[in-house]
């Protein structure tokens, strides 16, 4: 699933991966079970989806627009 601020995937283990932006943060969860802060300090976070397969982060730390482009086989339900 892919939505403004949050896309989740199926890693090939079963295993349900979600990341997010909650306040200042961006977090990483699995399984629906907890979060792990990935990045601290962020002013701005959006994703988008570049195709069925494939979505691009980004976001503003210091002033800095940062983005990388993912790439997963099994990204749900194209919402974006």
């Amino acid at each position: 699933m892919i939505n403004e601020n949050q896309v989740s995937f199926e890693r090939s283990d079963g295993r349900v991966i979600t990341l997010d932006q909650y306040q200042n943060q961006i977090r990483r969860q699995t399984n629906y079970q907890g979060h792990t802060t990935m990045m601290f300090d962020v002013t701005a976070f959006a994703l988008e989806r570049l195709n069925e397969n494939t979505f691009k982060i980004s976001f503003i730390k210091e002033g800095k627009l940062i983005e990388q482009v993912f790439h997963h086989y099994n990204i749900s339900s194209p919402e974006i």
